[in-house]
């Protein structure tokens, strides 16, 4: 509003103060419009350069703000690593780079701005000479010389700073660009029907890709209502991508996910995760209560039921150990508390919300064992009745699983039960045999 305010004042000043001069003298009223004219080429050559410059300045200022996230970040991981030095001149020339950039930005802008503070300069300079000689002469008042003098200093001063707000400008437009781009992506098209009452999960024929690089192709499966489905393979083989896929965290390229029939993008997207429950294998907790971080996903929840859900999590008793209870306030990310004990919470998040569907990214992978007995009960409690949908990476905890999806290099290469898979003497037994071995090692 600052940058406005000075633009409305510029503009109105100066057209009434070219019709105020004219109506002193018309010479000097023009000797002031061709000083405006003048000024105003000078300006547009500082609004190309400033336009120019403003882009890559943004630029440069995401990438030093990423350099700083980054390096604040992974501080412990650099310490812990001893590079500090290393990573302090990445940052170090993210800084320098900016430094440099602005500059530049400065020095572009220079030549031009100067051209235009001169424009006025020799205005002035015009207006108060010639006003100066007609009043030598007679053909004009001393006391009208001397107010046209006085009024073009007052209106030409002002115009000199008006450069300053172009750079301001250039900035502002910069950082709206960017916004917009930002606006103008596509949301995600909301369906129309109601979140049907079976949930019977069909992949048929699913391709996604991130921007240009394929994740899966072409993936058929059917998880039947209240059946464990469980997606085993190698890192970046596609698992977590077809999790996410049917909350529609994105769209497929082709195919089509349903439940009960119905596409999922003609689902209401309020409804389709209403009925979701998500346990992630890095559990984020909220900088609030424990309370609160229950019952996070299911607003107005009473108290009592957020402690069975607790109890159901097997988490009611390390809450009750702490200072306040349900009513400790978390420090951010959940520090303070062990991996076991903020995925026990998580559990307790999705116990409360008592969705049809849970969709469950292996929680146990790097959890201790202790904690891991604690955590499996409390998953037996979350997966009662439930359709579940989980991301397998220790094989034991998937044996009873109603079926196996073995994916790999974007395909599913073989599915069945425990059994089944164990029989074929494929990518699943190989799997399995490794993991066998790997729990026989000892030191």
């Amino acid at each position: 509003m600052d940058a406005l305010d000075k633009i409305v004042s510029y503009y109105a000043f100066s057209v009434i103060g070219i019709i105020f001069l004219c109506t002193i003298s018309l010479p000097i009223g023009l000797i002031a419009l061709i000083t405006y004219l003048i000024a105003g080429l000078s300006f547009k050559w500082l609004e190309v350069r400033n336009k120019k410059q403003s882009f890559i300045r943004q630029q440069q200022q995401a990438s030093l703000v990423g350099a700083v996230l980054e390096y604040i970040r992974g501080i412990s991981v650099i310490k812990a690593f001893n590079i500090t030095g290393e990573r302090a001149v990445k940052l170090t020339d993210a800084i320098d780079s900016t430094c440099k950039n602005a500059i530049q930005y400065e020095a572009q802008s220079m030549i031009p701005t100067i051209v235009y503070k001169t424009c006025f300069c020799l205005g002035s300079f015009g207006i108060t000479l010639f006003s100066s000689f007609m009043a030598y002469k007679g053909e004009l008042e001393v006391a009208s010389a001397i107010m046209a003098i006085v009024f073009t200093f007052s209106m030409f001063v002002p115009a000199q700073m008006f450069a300053s707000i172009s750079s301001q400008l250039r900035v502002m437009e910069a950082g709206l660009n960017r916004y917009e781009n930002l606006r103008s992506t596509e949301p995600i098209k909301d369906g129309t029907k109601p979140f049907p009452e079976k949930e019977n999960i069909q992949f048929e024929d699913v391709s996604f890709s991130y921007k240009d690089s394929t994740v899966i192709e072409n993936i058929s499966f059917l998880s039947k209502p209240k059946t464990i489905t469980a997606l085993v393979g190698p890192s970046g083989g596609g698992k977590t991508t077809i999790a996410n896929l049917i909350a529609r965290f994105w769209d497929v390229d082709s195919g089509t996910i349903s439940i009960d029939g119905i596409d999922v993008r003609d689902i209401k997207y309020d409804d389709l995760l209403q009925n979701i429950s998500f346990v992630f294998q890095d559990v984020y907790l909220f900088n609030d209560t424990i309370r609160n971080n229950i019952s996070f996903g299911t607003p107005g929840a009473s108290y009592e039921s957020i402690i069975e859900a607790a109890k159901k999590a097997k988490c009611h008793d390390f809450i009750m150990s702490l200072p306040n209870g349900y009513d400790t306030v978390l420090q951010e990310s959940g520090g303070g508390l062990s991996g076991g004990e903020r995925q026990r919470i998580s559990i307790a998040r999705a116990i409360l919300k008592n969705a049809p569907i849970v969709i469950f990214d292996e929680a146990t992978a790097s959890i201790d064992p202790d904690n891991e007995s604690d955590i499996q009960l409390a998953i037996d409690s979350l997966i009662k009745d439930r359709t579940l949908i989980m991301i397998a990476h220790r094989l034991t905890t998937i044996q009873n699983a109603d079926n196996i999806l073995v994916i790999d290099d974007k395909h599913i290469i073989e599915s069945g039960r425990h059994e089944e898979l164990i029989n074929l003497k494929g990518k699943y037994y190989d799997l399995w045999s490794r993991r066998q071995k790997a729990s026989g090692w000892k030191i």
